[in-house]
């Protein structure tokens, strides 16, 4: 009944949505007489792509450092090609200088912004000098480049990076889109329009962004300076929700979509749609916030919950058996899958036994007390992702049966203000096991639950100046053991990227592990076309 009461806003949404998506009306000026006027050809020349793609409300690669379409939008110095290797991107070379610990990069001439203004080494100073700054502390990755103490135009096509130590894994992070100093120099990085009406030298432009439609239109560059897309003309759609991604693939209202276990097996039998399960290092979590005094009182005891949820389960029903049940972040990484860490596997038994241990009994309702306070916490869940409100669930129910109370609050985004104390979380380390510094290590830049951790914060700051791959792997594994003892999060699964895709759309390229929101599909987009 609750199902059928709530069919005619799903529907409404829908309909909006598939309205929303059709690439006709209220595009930008200076682009609606250009579009209106090659609509028919787009039509049929099978130029044009329609993405159902996740709920974003800004384009800017210092603020959101996982989405697909900054690395649309922008280039880095660097970039991750086939199967994660670094190659150069908008530098043609560098050197690295291990004396004087200095990285110096030779861009690549005859690029450009999407404005047509030259693009300079001053582009990339003014970049870092940004990300560096007071102004910088809002970019969550922030803490990946401490190591960098100045950065120097030494023409305009050379642009060279002075180090206090070395850092293992920073050559990575020079991926990070550059910013256009003459669009953005002297304003504010939180508020600027320029985050909803982007410039940048990637292989597309953003030529419209209607938020009341959900959509945004994009068009290849046309001087981009590398291998130019073969689908011209992209709709990305800002949905999010499942359930509306899996009608609009189903109504030919959306080309592709990344969809949960159980809609993308709507789609495994269809003749017209082709399954792409791509590898990710995308982890699921219950993740307490350290600044509620519950996670503070109770944080001897958070662990072993570990104890009382079966993973398995989780994997066969929620993602319909695609994915592994987790206990360490770095687990699927050549770096880690130290199965010393694995040090709370299911176990009710063992619960009950190690609750007495720490003190805990039974109270009349059969939730565990303590000095007078029940084991019982909330837990956020964005509402609209149905994967995470079904781990919730079922995690709430195993818990309560153990004499452990979750409390699910669905919201339509995550509250860091009202004192929830704990979230249905996601984190990634898809390229190195450094991506866990900035969220994991006290006071960084993505520690935004006020972890902490001394043996933590000790092994990761080791492994980040550790010069061998050895001695990182090394540190890495006795990581994994430390944060199994006092973690951040619950880990509950990895997932596989489960993408559907109608038949005749080819180029999707599944070698490359992806990340946060299985997010790095279009990393090779400039090969994608249609049959």
């Amino acid at each position: 009944m609750k199902k059928l009461r709530w069919m005619p806003v799903w529907l409404g949404l829908v309909l909006l949505t598939l309205s929303a998506c059709s690439p006709q009306d209220n595009l930008a000026k200076e682009d609606a007489a250009s579009y209106a006027a090659t609509a028919d050809e787009v039509a049929t020349s099978n130029s044009h792509l329609v993405f159902a793609g996740e709920r974003v409300s800004t384009i800017n690669p210092l603020l959101n450092t996982f989405d697909e379409l900054p690395s649309l939008v922008f280039s880095g110095l660097m970039r991750r090609g086939s199967g994660g290797q670094l190659e150069g991107d908008l530098a043609e070379r560098f050197v690295y200088n291990d004396t004087e610990l200095s990285y110096t990069f030779y861009l690549k001439p005859q690029v450009y912004w999407h404005d047509g203004t030259p693009f300079t080494a001053q582009d990339v100073v003014f970049t870092y000098e940004l990300l560096l700054s007071p102004a910088g502390q809002l970019c969550p990755v922030r803490s990946n480049f401490n190591a960098i103490t100045q950065v120097e135009a030494l023409d305009e096509h050379t642009v060279k990076f002075f180090l206090k130590e070395p850092q293992a894994a920073l050559l990575g992070y020079f991926s990070l889109g550059i910013l256009p100093k003459h669009m953005l120099q002297g304003q504010d990085l939180a508020v600027t329009s320029f985050n909803q009406a982007p410039i940048g030298t990637g292989r597309y432009r953003v030529v419209a962004w209607d938020m009341a439609a959900a959509r945004i239109e994009l068009r290849a560059f046309t001087d981009f300076y590398g291998p130019k897309p073969k689908l011209t003309h992209l709709t990305y759609c800002t949905v999010g929700d499942e359930q509306t991604k899996s009608l609009m693939l189903k109504s030919g209202a959306a080309d592709v979509a990344w969809l949960n276990a159980h809609y993308a097996a709507q789609f495994r039998d269809e003749p017209s749609y082709v399954n792409y399960d791509f590898p990710t290092a995308d982890l699921r979590a219950i993740a307490f916030d350290f600044h509620t005094p519950f996670c503070q009182e109770q944080s001897d005891s958070l662990a072993v919950l570990n104890l009382a949820i079966n993973k398995d389960l989780l994997v066969q029903t929620v993602l319909n058996g695609r994915g592994v049940r987790a206990f360490s972040p770095l687990q699927l990484s050549s770096y880690g899958g130290n199965l010393e860490a694995d040090l709370y596997p299911y176990d009710k038994a063992r619960f009950a036994d190690e609750m007495t241990r720490l003190g805990w009994q039974r109270g009349e309702d059969g939730i565990y007390v303590r000095n007078g306070q029940r084991f019982s916490f909330r837990v956020q869940v964005r509402e609209y992702e149905q994967e995470r409100v079904d781990l919730a669930q079922l995690c709430s129910s195993m818990l309560r049966e153990a004499g452990v109370e979750m409390k699910i609050v669905r919201v339509p985004h995550f509250d860091w203000q009202s004192g929830y104390e704990a979230t249905l979380w996601a984190m990634a380390a898809p390229f190195d096991p450094d991506e866990l510094y900035s969220a994991l290590v006290s006071g960084m830049s993505d520690n935004n639950m006020a972890y902490s951790n001394a043996e933590v914060d000790r092994l990761l700051t080791a492994a980040r100046l550790a010069q061998t791959l050895q001695e990182r792997r090394s540190l890495y594994q006795a990581f994994e053991v430390a944060y199994a003892k006092l973690p951040s999060a619950l880990p509950l699964v990895f997932f596989e990227g489960n993408y559907v895709a109608k038949r005749g759309l080819i180029g999707l390229n599944t070698q490359r592990l992806l990340g946060h929101h299985a997010a790095g599909v279009m990393w090779n987009i400039e090969e994608w076309s249609w049959e």
